[in-house]
Formats: C-alpha cells, structure tokens, sequence
C-alpha cells in the first residue's frame, strides 16, 4: 500500500556545476529542511523498519546550451552529460548522507539497500522550465535541477 508521495526540486545550479551535495549545502534553510523532512528523514524511517519499501526517483535537467559554432548533436550532448553528471551526484549525496547517518556496516550501493529502489532519469534540457531566446541567469539556474520522487510503501 502506497504510503506517502513525496516531489521536490533543488535547483539553482550554475552553469558547469553539477556537485549535489554543494548545491545542498548553500540553497536556503527553509529548502534543505524541505529536503531533511521530504526526502531525507523518509528514507531514514524505512531504513530503520523491516516492513517498508521505497522507491526513490532522481531527475537531473540542464539548461539549453547555446554555444555558438556546436552542431545541434553537439550541443544535446553538452546538455545531456551536465543532466548525467547532476543526477548520479544526486544519487552518490544522498547515498553518502545515508551513510553518513547510519555509520559503519552501512550497505556500500544503493542495489545493497534491499528496501529501497532507486531510478536515475537524465532529461538533458528537454524539460526546460523556461525557454525564451533570451533567459535570465535566474531563469538558466531553474533549469538547471534536480527533482526527487519519494514514493514509500508499507505492507
């Protein structure tokens, strides 16, 4: 039986940066008690159970690269690798923090966490939230995020 959905963004990465636990180290603290209380604590509580799962969803975006002199190939890739890259930090901080939190005997992976499933999804820039010729740098660092689904499970 579904238990609780959980959706939140962590957005406002500059251009080149991909380093999520950075990113979560300097957003503010109404956002990382967000995280703690969306994310975070959830994970902890089914960790701490035998009887809970959870499925934990992690997509990284980018903002549309506009290089000039790239192919169009080439500027999806740029676009892409930046998605890739934010995502599996994402996936390897809040690991970390997990670990971090339980200490030694901790499992070394996410596939050793037998209640939790995890999904990394890399949309590249092709879910911009803004997308007008000229952006903002505000506007460019909305793009560039991370959103996490916490979906978790009791029998």
């Amino acid at each position: 039986m579904l238990k609780v959905v959980s959706t939140m963004t962590i957005d406002g990465y500059g251009s080149g940066e991909t380093d999520f636990l950075t990113r979560l180290a300097s957003v503010p603290d109404s956002v990382r008690e967000e995280f703690d209380n969306l994310i975070f604590f959830r994970l902890v509580e089914v960790l701490n159970t035998a009887d809970q799962t959870a499925v934990l969803s992690m997509e990284g975006h980018s903002d549309r690269v506009d290089s000039g002199g790239l192919s169009r190939e080439e500027l999806r890739i740029q676009e892409l690798t930046a998605s890739v890259n934010r995502v599996n930090s994402a996936g390897d901080g809040i690991f970390q923090l997990l670990n971090n939190w339980f200490g030694p005997g901790f499992p070394p992976d996410w596939a050793d966490l037998s209640q939790v499933a995890v999904g990394f999804v890399a949309c590249g820039g092709a879910s911009l939230l803004h997308s007008t010729p000229s952006l903002s740098d505000a506007q460019r660092r909305a793009n560039r995020r991370v959103v996490l689904h916490l979906m978790t499970f009791i029998p």
